[in-house]
C-alpha cells in the first residue's frame, strides 16, 4: 500500500515523499528531502490557515535580508497608513496605564489661579479665606442701611429694640418727640431734624442691616459681624481717633460721662441717653467695626471698604435728604450763614472719630447720617 503526506511551509512550498512497499523498513528508507530553507525568508503567520500555491519547480523567492527589516511595520498591511514615528496608525503602542495612574492628581485649586477675590461670600481665589482683600464697600452701600433715631423724654425703651418710631419699615418717621431716618442704599445723606433742647432725657440710637436676594448668606453675615457705633462725651472728654469710647467696642453699649451705643451685631436699635445739657463742650463719636475671630482678614476687608459719616449743622443749615455730601469734604468743619456745619467719618480703620459740637444743641439743629463706599 502506498500513501503520501505533505510537508508545507508558508513560503517554501510542498514536497511529496513515497513510503517503501510493505515489508520494507520504513525507518531506514530514504525520504526525499524538502528544498533547502533559507533563514532569511520571513514567514508570514497572518496567512497560516491558508495554503499558498506551490512555487514553480526551481523558482525560489528572492531572499529578504532581515537586517534591514523594521519590526514596526512587519504587521502592517500594504494599505496601512504610517505615522511620523513609523508605526501603523491603527497599531500604535498602547499607553502604559501604570504610568498614567501614577501621575500627580490635578490641583483642585488650579481653576482659581489668578482670580481676584470678590465680595460675594465665596472663596474666589481658593486660598481658604472668604472675601479677604475684596472691595466690599460698594456692595455694602447698595445693600445695607443705617438707621439713626432720636427720642425726647426717654420715649424709646431701653435695651435692644427691633424698631425706633417707624423705622426700619419707613425711611423716615417724624413725631413730636420720637423720630428716625434710614439711609436709602444710595450713599446719600439722610437728614434728622431735632426738636427741642437736647439734655439729660434725650436718646440717640443706631441700627444696621443688609438685604440681597441674590446673596442671602452675605447679607446675613455682614450685619452680624459689623456694627456702627455712636459715642457721646461731656466736658470735652471725647478724643479723636480713639481705639475705644467708654465701654465700646468691648461692649455694645456703655454709660458714664463717656457713653456709647451701637447696632450691636444683631440688626437692632440700642439707645444712648445723654446727660445734662448737650452744648459746645460735648462731642459725638462715630465708628464702624467688623469682627470675625475665625476670619479676621474677611472682617478687615469689610471694615476698611466702607465708612459711616455722621454730620451736624446748627441753624437748620443741614442739607435735605439725598444730599451727596454734608460739607465740601468729610471730615471737615465749615460755616454756612454764620452757623457751624461739621462732618466726621469712621475712616475705615475701626476707631472712633470725633464730631466736635460748638454750640448748644436744640430744635434748630440737624443730624445727618450716610453709609458710603471708600
Amino acid at each position: 500500500m502506498r500513501w503520501t503526506w505533505t510537508m508545507c511551509a508558508l513560503v517554501l512550498g510542498c514536497a511529496e515523499a513515497t513510503l517503501p512497499d510493505e515489508g520494507a523498513d520504513a525507518l531506514t528508507s530514504m525520504v526525499e528531502p524538502p528544498p533547502l530553507y533559507d533563514a532569511r525568508v520571513r514567514l508570514d503567520f497572518r496567512a497560516s490557515d491558508a495554503m499558498p500555491d506551490p512555487l514553480p519547480d526551481g523558482d525560489m523567492p528572492d531572499p529578504i535580508d532581515v537586517e534591514f527589516l523594521d519590526a514596526r511595520v512587519l504587521d502592517a498591511s500594504p494599505d496601512a497608513r504610517i505615522d511620523d514615528a513609523g508605526f501603523p496608525i491603527d497599531a500604535r503602542p498602547v499607553p502604559d496605564m501604570g504610568r498614567v495612574d501614577a501621575a500627580p492628581m490635578p490641583d483642585p485649586d488650579a481653576g482659581c489661579a489668578g482670580q481676584a477675590e470678590q465680595c460675594n461670600g465665596a472663596d474666589d481665589d481658593c486660598d481658604g479665606t472668604i472675601d479677604e482683600g475684596a472691595d466690599c464697600g460698594l456692595w455694602i452701600a447698595r445693600h445695607c442701611r443705617l438707621g439713626l433715631g432720636w427720642a425726647d423724654g426717654t420715649r424709646q425703651p431701653r435695651g435692644p429694640q427691633p424698631s425706633w418710631a417707624g423705622c426700619p419699615a419707613a425711611d423716615r418717621s417724624v413725631n413730636a418727640g420720637l423720630r428716625c431716618v434710614m439711609t436709602r442704599r444710595d450713599e446719600a445723606f439722610m437728614h434728622l431734624d431735632l426738636d427741642g433742647d437736647v439734655d439729660e432725657n434725650d436718646q440717640f440710637g443706631l441700627q444696621f442691616d443688609c438685604a440681597d436676594p441674590d446673596l442671602p448668606e452675605l447679607a446675613a453675615y455682614v450685619p452680624t459681624h459689623c456694627a456702627a457705633f455712636l459715642g457721646w462725651a461731656d466736658n470735652e472728654r471725647g478724643v479723636d481717633n480713639a481705639e475705644s469710647w467708654g465701654g465700646c467696642p468691648g461692649a455694645v453699649e456703655g454709660g458714664g460721662q463717656l457713653r456709647c451705643t451701637s447696632s450691636g451685631y444683631d440688626r437692632r436699635f440700642r439707645s444712648l441717653q445723654t446727660d445734662g445739657d448737650v452744648d459746645g463742650n460735648d462731642d459725638f463719636g462715630i465708628a464702624f467695626i467688623c469682627r470675625d475671630l475665625a476670619s479676621p482678614a474677611r472682617a478687615m476687608a469689610l471694615q476698611s471698604s466702607v465708612e459711616v459719616q455722621l454730620a451736624w449743622a446748627s441753624g437748620n443749615q443741614g442739607p435735605p435728604d439725598g444730599a451727596a455730601s454734608w460739607t465740601a469734604r468729610c471730615p471737615a468743619s465749615q460755616e454756612i450763614g454764620g452757623h457751624p456745619v461739621r462732618c466726621a467719618t469712621s475712616s475705615g480703620d475701626g476707631r472712633f472719630h470725633q464730631l466736635d459740637l460748638e454750640r448748644d444743641i436744640n430744635g434748630d439743629d440737624d443730624i445727618g447720617i450716610a453709609l458710603k463706599a471708600r
